[in-house]
């Protein structure tokens, strides 16, 4: 297997399990928030957004000291832009930018609906409206809503490709994800899939586009265009995803199954099972 350090956030377990992957062991299991969701690095700590409990948790490195940071409004999504980080606030229906080093609030972006996912590219955040339907764009330096743009029903969750030109947002309610022209902002195309997509990840290389379909327990394989190139069964309600540095290896967190998949990407097949807490979701690979 790679080396690096594999990150997950367990939802019910309410902890955030630290696997080493050159061996696969689970080295740690540190307590954090109720709900732990997404993680996103942050200078010499890791930042935790805990769902339910209306909390960030800033997790130090290599100790693991965890300290709350309390937002309220149901903080989800999570992207880092260079000293700023964005949380989303679902029920609060806005973003708000934190200062990376000290956990202070710079801003609050108010932007209805329901902010989901965030994911940050150059000097742009970009966020899934899950109530609105819509895909967003923020400008952190301002603090304001620059550009929105209509995808399909319920969007869960984003990724921006590795060369910035394509945005692909997982729309659960419709089954289908839309892939954005990042630059016009405009929809350039709509992949209908035979499940509910609720995470995407770009491979390294930009070639491939990785789907979690939670209800069939599939993890789906798109060409840049949108193309479906393979359906691999995975497990129960595959949910967060990490590519390997090298793209080699999918990292899947099964929510249902209480473990990671890890997936050879040129055999498309599950290779290996690695423990996690109960309810994994969120992956944060650190090479």
């Amino acid at each position: 297997m790679n080396g690096g350090t594999l990150y997950v956030a367990n939802l019910r377990s309410s902890d955030v399990s630290v696997i080493a992957l050159a061996d696969g062991v689970e080295r740690a299991r540190v307590p954090v928030a109720f709900n732990p969701h997404e993680l996103a690095p942050a200078g010499d700590a890791l930042l935790v957004t805990n769902y339910r409990s209306g909390v960030v948790t800033r997790l130090t490195l290599p100790d693991l000291v965890a300290t709350p940071i309390i937002l309220g409004g149901e903080p989800h999504g999570l992207a880092v832009t260079g000293a700023l980080a964005a949380v989303t606030l679902g029920r609060a229906g806005e973003v708000a930018l934190l200062d990376v080093a000290d956990g202070n609030v710079h801003a609050r972006v108010p932007t209805g609906g329901e902010p989901h996912m965030a994911a940050a590219w150059g000097d742009r955040l970009y966020v899934a409206d899950a109530a609105g339907n819509a895909l967003l764009e923020i400008d952190p330096s301002t603090a304001t809503l620059t550009r929105r743009v209509a995808v399909g029903a319920t969007p869960e969750s984003l990724d921006v490709s590795p060369e910035g030109n394509a945005i692909a947002v997982a729309n659960a309610r419709s089954g289908d994800v839309s892939l954005i022209d990042r630059e016009r902002f405009v929809e350039r195309a709509r992949v209908p899939l035979p499940g509910s997509p609720v995470r995407v990840r770009y491979h390294p290389d930009g070639r491939l586009l990785a789907v979690s379909l939670a209800n069939v327990g599939q993890v789906a394989l798109l060409d840049r265009d949108g193309a479906v190139m393979a359906l691999v069964p995975v497990g129960n309600r595959p949910d967060g995803l990490a590519f390997s540095p090298n793209g080699r290896l999918l990292y899947v967190a099964l929510t249902g199954d209480n473990r990671v998949a890890v997936v050879d990407v040129a055999a498309r097949r599950v290779v290996r099972a690695l423990p996690a807490g109960d309810g994994p979701s969120g992956l944060l690979l650190v090479p």
